[in-house]
Parts: structure tokens; sequence; C-alpha cells
């Protein structure tokens, strides 16, 4: 494809191509001059995953449970009603390292009240509790962040918070 006497890749017309789907799902041209001086951005793409594994990071609590996880994910679209039907893109993003991160996990930090609500500092926190990562197969909303200009992580947002388990006395 040429544009105004360049000769475009295949990459960057598809890339045009989502561009301009994204500029129009966000309301046009004018929708974005319009958010950009209220000083707001408009509302990112989000995208689907499925959890696919988590590692343990090395944020730990006073027992040395991890408190923290990073995670591999697949992207996925969904193809029929009801809760089946979630199938991994042909052309989406996979996790090939432990590249993903939890918002919900963002605040642990080992000691006291973590983000899920449990004091892990407490009397009544039983000393053979651990917070567990999110769960293999969770179906979760995820968004490219950009920290620097070498590097982009992904953070997705879980339908829940990190469960606790163990055994009682």
């Amino acid at each position: 494809m040429a544009i105004q006497g360049y000769i475009l890749s295949e990459q960057a017309v598809r890339d045009l191509t989502e561009l301009s789907r994204l500029v129009k799902s966000l309301g046009g041209p004018q929708a974005l001059r319009d958010a950009a001086r209220r000083d707001e951005a408009p509302a990112p793409p989000y995208r689907r995953a499925k959890i696919v594994a988590a590692e343990a990071t090395v944020v730990v609590d006073a027992n040395a449970n991890p408190v923290q996880w990073k995670y591999k994910i697949q992207e996925i679209v969904k193809t029929t009603a009801g809760y089946a039907g979630w199938v991994t893109m042909t052309k989406g993003y996979v996790s090939s390292t432990f590249d993903s991160y939890n918002h919900a996990e963002t605040g642990n930090d080992g000691t006291g009240r973590q983000m899920n609500g449990i004091d892990h500092d407490g009397a009544d926190y039983p000393a053979t509790f651990k917070m567990q990562p999110m769960q293999v197969g969770a179906v979760v909303l995820f968004e490219y962040v950009q920290v620097n200009s070498a590097l982009t992580e992904i953070w997705f947002w879980p339908p829940g918070y990190n469960g606790e388990d163990g055994t009682c006395a």
C-alpha cells in the first residue's frame, strides 16, 4: 500500500487500521481534542486475557509467604454465549515470560493489612495461612502500560482480590 509516495509494510497498514478503529471508537478526532482540553485521556481499549501461570515475587509476609506474583497470560476472545466460549486468540497477546502484574497486588508489602483486607501481622492471622495468587484460568481485563521508552508492562484487573488458604488449629 502506498500513501503520498510512501510504501508501507503490512504491519504499518495493520497499525494504521487499528489506530483508525480506536479513534472512531473513542468518538473521532473531535472527541480526542475535547478530552485533551479537559486534561483527561479517553478510556483505554481494554483487552481480555486468561491467567495461565503465576510465579511468586520476593515480596513476602512475616511467615515468608508471598503476597505478590508475576503472571503469564493469554489474550482471549468470546465466541459463544454464557460462561463457556472464551478461546485463545489466534494472533492475540501470549506471555512467553512472567511479565504481567495484578493491579490488586500493588499495595501488598507483606506487613499489616494487605489489599485483600487481611492483616498479615494481626494476632488472629494463623501462621498456617497464606495468601494465594490469582487462580489459573481466571478471566481478567488487561492493558499495556508504558514504563519508559524501552519498557512496556502488562497490567490486569482481576475479578476479585487474592484469597487466603490454610488450616485452622
